[in-house]
């Protein structure tokens, strides 16, 4: 069994504190993001700004604009430690299908860990169903989501874009199909296009 060093071990315990702030709602405080990376100036975490490049600031609105994902290449160092307008840990699952989303559907979903997203999609009258839609979320109860990008005629393989999937801020494109290892356990969230 492989040990933790004492950094990796409070990175990992900070993480999952973060994570709980995130699913009860708190609100974090603004942070430093020139340590390790030299980069930029504070950020509004969980606020309506988050530092992109240097010490420019960007809204929920410009956000949603954005024609490709603007974090695809931020540090591990700051992935892991600074959220995006939403709220989530750059380049993580929920922070690239929140901004799918947001740019594609028009939608903000704010519903913390991927572990929920089926609950908040209930709640708030999304359906979730067996059969994948381009523009659906593929949800795996044990903690991921995943962008439908396109869906066979027939649909029984979708075509997923993702981060984190086997290797923790990587991107990732996929292809699953119905009744083989991979098809999400908790099924998709079907979000309408607009």
């Amino acid at each position: 069994m492989r040990s933790l060093s004492k950094a990796h071990f409070v990175r990992a315990v900070l993480g999952c504190l973060m994570a709980v702030a995130v699913l009860l709602g708190i609100q974090a405080q603004p942070q430093s993001a020139t340590s390790a990376t030299g980069i930029g100036q504070s950020q509004s975490v969980a606020g309506a700004q988050v530092e992109l490049a240097g010490s420019a600031k960007m809204s929920i609105s410009s956000y949603a604009k954005q024609k490709s994902y603007p974090f695809w290449n931020s540090s591990k160092a700051q992935a892991a430690w600074n959220a995006d307008p939403l709220g989530y840990y750059k380049r993580s699952c929920v922070s690239y299908v929140g901004w799918r989303l947001l740019h594609s559907n028009h939608i903000k979903v704010k519903a913390g860990a991927a572990t929920n997203w089926g609950s908040w999609a209930r709640s708030h009258d999304y359906k979730i169903g067996s059969t994948p839609k381009k523009g659906s979320v593929a949800w795996w109860k044990h903690g991921h989501v995943a962008w439908v990008e396109k869906v066979s005629r027939d649909g029984r393989t979708a075509y997923l874009r993702e981060y984190s999937w086997d290797r923790y801020y990587y991107f990732n494109t996929r292809t699953i199909k119905k009744g083989k290892s991979g098809w999400p356990s908790g099924g998709f969230i079907l979000f309408p296009m607009k």
